[in-house]
């Protein structure tokens, strides 16, 4: 009875995978870019680095049989708001798989672009591109970000030894993240460091 069970289930779940292969090869360069908030190409790169990270780390093991691609989608349609059910019938995900998996595609993003992608300029002729290219866009000079918060709500930690700080004016626990985005969107700052009743000033 569990080996048929187990059959069935990797049955369904090929058969979700199989769907949605189908369904984003049918999607316009638009419809994609809608979905996955990036180009197609930018994705399918993505995914072959998200691979290759995972075998320079030893972690891509034979057991792990969900290929990149369906881990990459799944984090990225969560980031962009998508209920993880939908998510998990999307992209052929157990639950319990993608909780996991969610967080290790992070992690493994953070390490193979954070520094070449994340970073403030450093040179005068970066400040001018950056500030011309705003000039451009909205008439100001002098300009070389937009910075703005977003308070992302936690459970709280449970060795934390006060939970007011953690109380942001909403009142529920969050983490005060605060970006810095240049003229195209990309971001040159970004600082996870605070609890959520830190205040903008701060």
């Amino acid at each position: 009875v569990y080996l048929k069970e187990l059959r069935s289930r990797r049955k369904t779940l090929k058969f979700c995978r199989d769907a949605s292969d189908q369904y984003m090869e049918q999607l316009t360069d638009l419809e994609f870019q809608g979905l996955m908030r990036m180009s197609r190409s930018r994705f399918e790169k993505m995914s072959s680095d998200l691979e290759a990270h995972w075998v320079s780390k030893n972690k891509y093991q034979a057991r792990n049989s969900t290929p990149s691609r369906f881990q990459l989608a799944g984090c990225l349609r969560w980031l962009a708001g998508g209920s993880p059910h939908d998510i998990i019938f999307f992209c052929g995900l157990r639950y319990r798989t993608f909780r996991s998996q969610r967080w290790n595609v992070l992690d493994a993003l953070i390490d193979m672009y954070y520094k070449d992608s994340v970073k403030m300029p450093e040179t005068e002729e970066e400040r001018k591109c950056l500030s011309g290219l705003f000039e451009k866009k909205n008439g100001r000079s002098g300009q070389l970000g937009a910075i703005d918060g977003l308070l992302v709500h936690i459970i709280l930690p449970a060795n934390t030894k006060n939970a007011r700080t953690f109380q942001c004016y909403k009142s529920y626990y969050a983490l005060n993240v605060q970006g810095v985005a240049g003229p195209t969107g990309e971001f040159l700052y970004i600082n996870i460091g605070h609890a959520g009743a830190t205040s903008d000033g701060c």
